[in-house]
């Protein structure tokens, strides 16, 4: 923050310079005892001018400033809110981990179970587990306050990590789907084992994402599947009910517009509107559908699909007005 010299000056509102107090402007001092003041006057305004400014973005000068911004700016409830953003408008989880390496390379040494503990708060809202996991489980090996709280840290990270990994090798579709399904039941049962209120969060994001993948696989292959069409599309519904408080619920939704556009354009694209095998009532089922859930997106206040399912809508309804036309 700028400073401010305060030396008992008012500004004139006739030229907007500086003049003396007016309790001395009924002293009149010859001008050769007047001059010593005036120097001293000059050269404090001149050190007040000349005093370092820091840019609005400068590098932080200790790990407790990177710290506070940090523990200001994060979020406590990752699945609920935005992981958080810094003032340029980054990832403050990202631009932690920039801030801390920048301090590592000026201060080779200093502070480190702290840095390292913050590089595990950084890592873990990233959902960078095992990397999270060791640098807590470094800075435990130091003798510090910190101690206590990494090694739960590190045995809660332990705890998703082994809930988490990949389908195993050689599975085919239905077992993946099935494997999918599975994880995301065993994140929330993990989340409500927890007593710490962000690891709860964070195993609810990860259940989140394990039965988005679910239902991403089945669209993808909804032609392979016995009822694909219905079954995929039961799969983006479910994730939309069991995630009605997720940072991500409107983009789940937006999601299931998309696939009720596909549904209709596919109508289109594969029987043409002019010919007698076109189903009209198919289309109309998937287009209105898409325009009911673009319509209610672009409801919602202060949310950044609204402004995407606004330009989305202008454009569902031209061509669905298009597509009317030529099954006239």
């Amino acid at each position: 923050m700028r400073r401010r010299c305060r030396l008992g000056f008012r500004k004139s509102n006739q030229d907007k310079g500086f003049i003396l107090p007016q309790s001395a402007n009924r002293v009149r001092l010859p001008i050769a005892k007047a001059l010593p003041a005036l120097v001293l006057l000059l050269a404090t305004l001149t050190a007040c001018q000349s005093r370092h400014r820091f840019e609005a973005y400068s590098p932080h000068e200790n790990v407790l400033s990177i710290a506070a911004e940090f523990g200001l700016l994060s979020s406590l409830d990752p699945y609920r809110d935005e992981v958080g953003r810094d003032l340029t408008g980054q990832s403050i989880a990202r631009s932690t981990l920039v801030r801390l390496a920048n301090y590592e390379a000026l201060h080779p040494g200093r502070l480190t179970p702290e840095v390292l503990a913050y590089k595990g708060r950084a890592l873990e809202l990233l959902g960078e587990y095992e990397s999270a996991q060791r640098n807590y489980r470094e800075s435990a090996q130091y003798d510090t306050e910190l101690k206590e709280d990494c090694l739960r840290r590190v045995d809660a990270l332990g705890r998703l990590i082994v809930a988490g990994g990949a389908p195993p090798a050689g599975a085919n579709l239905e077992e993946t789907i099935n494997f999918l399904g599975s994880q995301s039941t065993e994140y929330r049962q993990l989340s409500r084992s927890f007593q710490d209120a962000l690891y709860q969060s964070l195993a609810l994001r990860e259940s989140e994402s394990a039965e988005l993948r679910r239902a991403e696989l089945m669209i993808a292959n909804r032609y392979l599947l016995v009822d694909g069409e219905q079954q995929a599309q039961k799969a983006l519904e479910d994730l939309i009910a069991n995630n009605k408080e997720s940072a991500r619920s409107l983009e789940h939704a937006l999601r299931l517009a998309h696939y009720h556009r596909e549904l209709a354009e596919e109508e289109v694209r594969l029987r043409q509107p002019e010919l007698s095998g076109f189903s009209l009532d198919r289309f109309k089922t998937h287009y209105d559908a898409a325009v009911d859930l673009l319509y209610r997106i672009s409801q919602a206040d202060g949310r950044r699909e609204r402004l995407v399912a606004r330009h989305e809508l202008d454009a569902l309804l031209e061509y669905g007005g298009q597509i009317e036309a030529r099954a006239r």
